[in-house]
């Protein structure tokens, strides 16, 4: 098992509750968002991960059209009863907030049906009365290519117990990241919430590329079985692949501009140095996706 990074010390213990409130409903949902790479690199089983990662809080959870409670307490119960409160007061919250301090923040996201301008509204999930999703599109590869990392968790006054968590393979993560980070707007549905960083998300493609031999195997193989899978998921491989292609011709420049900022300054680079390090790994990413 890798050591954590240091500055992912205060938000883990966040994290660990917010897995420990929803254990019961573990095996329907999967976590998503920023806390994937740094989950795989402590406790998906590699012995050396190169790049570093970049900071997260928020625990991003996805989940279906449906979630039935058979026989469980409904979600809203649980996080109520856990003390989340709804981050607004609409009847069907996507938001729920613990202890801010700690990183107990959930956002639930459900992949995106229906028109175009309702993407980034409140979708409501059957089953589970006050909860809601914000919906978003291309997600699918997040839900559908999956596996389980063990997490220990050891709660004050508790036995440590291992939690098993659904988290989407390494390769769906790429291909999600690269397919979306064009299309990052402002979510409707939570309408206090600061834009989403375009930028941040070739991060985190970079830091994924940028991970050394090991990983980039993982990835590897991620990427060839989805494009085997079927058309449908190798035309997705193809539009993720295109967006980094597009970088190459000097789309999203601004975009690309920040993201070596970011990495600049995590990573106490040159500004030049890290653009070239992006450009690099980025073009790494696109022939992952690639199959190449």
């Amino acid at each position: 098992m890798i050591d954590a990074p240091d500055d992912f010390g205060q938000f883990e213990q966040g994290l660990r509750r917010v897995l420990w409130v929803l254990r019961e409903y573990l095996n329907d949902i999967v976590v998503i968002g920023g806390w994937v790479p740094y989950l795989y690199r402590k406790y998906g089983g590699f012995s050396e991960w190169r790049s570093s990662l970049s900071r997260t809080g928020e625990v991003d959870v996805l989940l279906g059209s449906s979630l039935e409670t058979r026989g469980r307490k409904a979600m809203t119960v649980i996080l109520s009863e856990a003390g989340f409160l709804p981050r607004t007061d609409a009847r069907r919250a996507a938001v729920w907030i613990g202890d801010v301090e700690q990183g107990e923040q959930i956002e639930f996201l459900a992949p995106h049906k229906g028109a175009a301008k309702q993407i980034g509204q409140l979708q409501p999930i059957e089953s589970q009365h006050g909860l809601g999703a914000i919906s978003l599109p291309g997600l699918e590869l997040l839900l559908e290519f999956t596996k389980k990392l063990g997490l220990p968790v050891a709660l004050e006054g508790q036995a440590a117990v291992e939690l098993e968590i659904r988290v989407p393979w390494l390769g769906a993560y790429l291909a999600n990241k690269a397919a979306t980070f064009p299309k990052r707007r402002s979510i409707a549905a939570v309408p206090a919430m600061e834009n989403p960083k375009q930028a941040k998300d070739l991060l985190y493609v970079r830091d994924l590329a940028a991970a050394g031999e090991e990983v980039t195997q993982c990835l590897s193989e991620d990427c060839t079985t989805i494009r085997s899978a079927g058309k449908r998921d190798e035309h997705r491989m193809d539009y993720a692949a295109s967006n980094l292609g597009l970088l190459e011709g000097g789309t999203f420049a601004a975009e690309l501009e920040e993201a070596a900022e970011m990495l600049a300054e995590r990573d106490g680079m040159r500004h030049q140095e890290a653009l070239a390090d992006l450009r690099g790994h980025l073009r790494d990413a696109r022939e992952l996706l690639e199959g190449t």
